[in-house]
């Protein structure tokens, strides 16, 4: 098999004297394949619920993927993120890469959860195999997310100026995006060879001196030579937007951006009353108590930048 400049040898792929082409982006390349758009830079929290302001090439974090979409209201799950799982173009292999390439991978493998970087006794390894395991698909159940949203959604508070009901995470959500879908891996599994091809062995060379990575990682040893991350990773994702129209919920999806990193958003738009009846959802007026403390003042919130189209 041959995929542009990446040579292949059955599951194993080599990007010795292979081509210019780093790993990074054939990665990237596999996200857009099955429609997801590769995560740019590292950030502490991908996954689905995320709230995210700035572009693709500038994402700035504003809530984390529990704040405004929560599995739990008073202990009752919301069911408004699901999980399947998903077919990549990698997924069943490995690869070995050396020289540049092999900073290339580390850099990639940086992006997104769990950020992974070159330890000091990096040049030890002349070269690196790598795999990863069991991707799935993160996403939010649009069916859910439009009746959760008028009902159920956290944030309830009372201004105290005002004396008026707000809902904080509906506000910000007028301004930012959210994280609607997103790829993860499980495991991913390292094996590092020397200047004569052997494996290193992990026993003698401890493995976070090869590599380094995030706080709450868990790597272990496996066979004496194989370094496996389990702590899962996300590797690609979809942006979205919910902004209130009227007594409805206009609902936009982004896969691709411009040069400029600006999201290119197509959009829905649903009255979330009539919605939420269809589906026997009660309506809700109950305050939820004051206003998170994740939340920033709006005239400080930087918004997300997309071009948006209506269906």
């Amino acid at each position: 098999m041959k995929r542009n400049a990446w040579c292949a040898v059955g599951v194993l792929g080599s990007l010795m004297g292979c081509g210019s082409m780093q790993p990074e982006d054939y990665l990237k390349e596999d996200m857009r394949k099955v429609g997801f758009i590769p995560y740019e830079m590292p950030i502490a929290e991908a996954g689905t619920g995320t709230l995210v302001g700035g572009s693709a090439k500038a994402m700035i974090i504003h809530s984390g993927p529990q704040e405004c979409f929560p599995d739990l209201i008073a202990n009752q799950p919301t069911g408004i993120r699901k999980v399947s799982g998903i077919d990549l173009p990698t997924r069943a292999s490995s690869y070995r890469v050396s020289g540049r390439a092999r900073v290339g991978l580390v850099d990639a493998l940086g992006k997104g959860n769990s950020p992974v970087k070159a330890g000091i006794q990096f040049d030890k390894a002349h070269s690196i195999e790598w795999s990863y395991t069991r991707p799935t698909r993160e996403y939010i159940d649009s069916v859910k997310l439009i009746p959760f949203y008028q009902n159920s959604m956290p944030g309830n508070y009372v201004d105290s100026n005002t004396g008026t009901q707000k809902n904080a995470c509906k506000d910000l959500l007028n301004d930012v995006g959210f994280i609607r879908e997103a790829i993860k891996i499980d495991a991913m599994t390292f094996k590092f060879y020397d200047s004569k091809g052997l494996a290193i062995d992990l026993n003698f060379v401890d493995p976070k001196t090869l590599l380094e990575f995030g706080f709450g990682t868990q790597v272990d040893v496996v066979r004496k030579y194989e370094l496996v991350v389990s702590t899962p990773k996300y590797i690609g994702y979809r942006m979205g937007k919910a902004t209130k129209a009227n007594n409805g919920l206009s609902l936009c999806s982004a896969t691709t951006f411009g040069e400029n990193g600006k999201y290119n958003f197509i959009c829905d738009s649903f009255d979330t009353t009539s919605v939420a009846r269809a589906l026997g959802y009660a309506p809700s007026s109950a305050v939820q108590g004051p206003m998170p403390k994740f939340m920033r003042s709006l005239d400080k919130i930087v918004p997300i930048q997309g071009v948006y189209k209506t269906k």
